[in-house]
């Protein structure tokens, strides 16, 4: 029963970031022009190697989103398309750990870690401005515990 419902959790979250990244900016069929979005995330100075990064405007209409790769790269998406609209977003993080052995076969339930405060948009102090002529490493994230 308690696996199921951990499960239950992480397939909500993995769910939220799914239709949040579908949403777009809701309303007609006019996709913006979408500029492309790659960082990196570091825990205390290390890469972090499971989770998802969501961006949020200042009206919440806009939710793109993309997860974050095993070198702690990555890459947002609005829909299924790459990029995000110029501007700026509030950037959230969820941090994730999944038990593996050796093998890399996975031994547990997955499990955030690292500051909650990235998780939420009331809290989180990351922001980012998407713009064509971003530096590189602008949207890197480092986070703390």
């Amino acid at each position: 029963m308690i696996v199921s419902k951990k499960l239950s959790q992480w397939s909500v979250v993995a769910a939220a970031v799914t239709v949040l990244s579908s949403l777009g900016c809701g309303g007609g069929s006019v996709t913006p022009e979408l500029i492309p979005v790659m960082g990196k995330v570091t825990l205390e100075g290390q890469p972090v190697v499971e989770g998802a990064v969501s961006l949020r405007d200042a009206s919440g209409q806009l939710q793109p989103a993309g997860l974050i790769a095993a070198d702690g790269t990555y890459k947002i998406y609005l829909g299924k398309n790459e990029g995000a609209p110029a501007g700026e977003y509030r950037a959230l993080v969820f941090v994730r750990q999944t038990p593996r052995n050796a093998a890399g076969e996975v031994t547990g339930l997955p499990k955030m870690i690292g500051n909650q405060k990235y998780a939420s948009e009331h809290t989180t102090p990351l922001k980012i401005t998407v713009k064509p002529d971003a530096a590189p490493g602008a949207y890197d994230l480092s986070l703390n515990r």
